[in-house]
């Protein structure tokens, strides 16, 4: 996929000496140069970065970014991941509520909600950049750009822009070593998963039924219709993403009679269910025990930041394991997880991230999963 969005910083260094170079010459022709130990701010910094978004907003950093007001959650979360937590100085509302994401970063304010964040309380923080969902901006996106503070909008939680959306906060905050440790992981699981699903014949492609909320259904843009993309799983709602969050009625989703179903846990009504307790609330619903995916216990409830977050890459792993058992037999995601852990700090918020569990038969105390697992990819956080 070719990234949405561009950073021109090897271009803008090329061009740098031509443009130091004129406007040099002009000053000296016209006999003005004076020592004020001003710099002139016409004539571009060495570090100078220029970026365009997915909206088509350009800003122009003459330096990474050293102060950082990150509006989405996961924004938040991948720069703690990549490194750059210590350059964040204020968060919206919705990232103070993670307690993860706090535990990191505790004494950073809140600017007010990520939808309309107080832009008095944003310019008092003195921010070089703002990161808002590109999904999602806020509504007082214009009034916040002509404020003069730069404004920028990067998912990072869909897996096929993680990469891309890492690449850019790396260069955006000068820490582009963080990015690529952070890059290679994804890459060693997701190359991990397309090699082995690569040879699928049509009948082993699982018919799948991906549900957020109650009713509302996984469509292809999403981060789980990525997901399900991804694993070469067919969507029973097909590639239709219009509206963005359609719902359906159980009527529907009865006849469709899918081999899989996957939902989500952690949204709306469902909040503060466990996994266990939303799996029994979804296989009690009039006629769903008719459905092939329910009598063959092929429903899988799994905890919401497992794919709509940076650790997307780890979420798609247990996806995988439970859609294709054999191919992955010899995989246990909850090492995966743990190594995830060990080397960017989130993923242990909680011990339950898909129900049912994987092996519940013949496991052991050493092996709780009952699985072989595989050696895992060893990344240092230290350069």
């Amino acid at each position: 996929m070719r990234p949405c969005c561009q950073i021109s910083k090897e271009l803008f260094l090329h061009t740098r000496s031509i443009t130091t170079i004129l406007a040099f010459l002009f000053v000296l022709s016209c006999g003005c140069v004076q020592n004020t130990g001003v710099q002139d701010r016409t004539v571009p910094s060495e570090n100078m970065i220029i970026y365009n978004d997915t909206l088509g907003s350009r800003i122009e950093l003459p330096h990474p970014a050293k102060r950082i007001i990150p509006l989405n959650t996961a924004a938040a979360e991948l720069l703690i991941t990549l490194g750059s937590g210590d350059q964040i100085v204020g968060v919206s509302d919705d990232i103070k509520k993670r307690r993860d994401l706090m535990e990191k970063i505790p004494d950073v304010p809140s600017i007010g909600t990520g939808s309309t964040p107080d832009i008095e309380k944003i310019l008092t923080l003195h921010p070089d950049l703002i990161i808002s969902y590109a999904s999602y901006k806020p509504k007082n996106f214009d009034s916040i750009a002509g404020s003069g503070t730069n404004i920028i909008v990067v998912d990072c939680y869909k897996l096929e822009t993680l990469s891309d959306d890492a690449k850019t906060l790396g260069i955006l905050t000068g820490n582009e070593d963080g990015a690529g440790r952070y890059i290679q992981f994804n890459k060693k699981y997701s190359d991990l998963i397309k090699s082995r699903l690569e040879n699928l014949s049509l009948d082993e492609k699982p018919r799948v039924f991906g549900e957020y909320s109650d009713y509302t259904v996984i469509v292809r843009k999403s981060a789980g219709g990525q997901a399900l993309a991804a694993l070469h799983a067919d969507n029973v709602y097909g590639d239709n993403s219009v509206p963005e969050w359609p719902i359906v009625i159980s009527e529907w989703v009865i006849n469709q009679d899918p081999d899989i179903i996957i939902k989500r846990r952690g949204i709306n009504a469902d909040t503060n269910a466990t996994l266990k307790e939303t799996y029994a609330s979804f296989v009690n619903r009039p006629g769903y025990n008719q459905m092939s995916a329910i009598s063959e216990n092929r429903l899988y409830i799994y905890e919401g930041s497992l794919i709509s977050s940076p650790r997307a890459v780890v979420g798609l792993v247990y996806l995988a394991k439970a859609f294709y058992p054999d191919q992955f037999s010899d995989v246990d995601p909850d090492l995966i997880r743990r190594e995830y852990v060990q080397n960017f700090g989130f993923g242990d918020e909680t011990q339950e991230w898909i129900y049912p569990p994987f092996g519940t038969l013949n496991s052991s105390a050493e092996n709780p999963n009952g699985l072989t697992g595989t050696k895992p990819v060893s990344i240092r956080n230290d350069p």
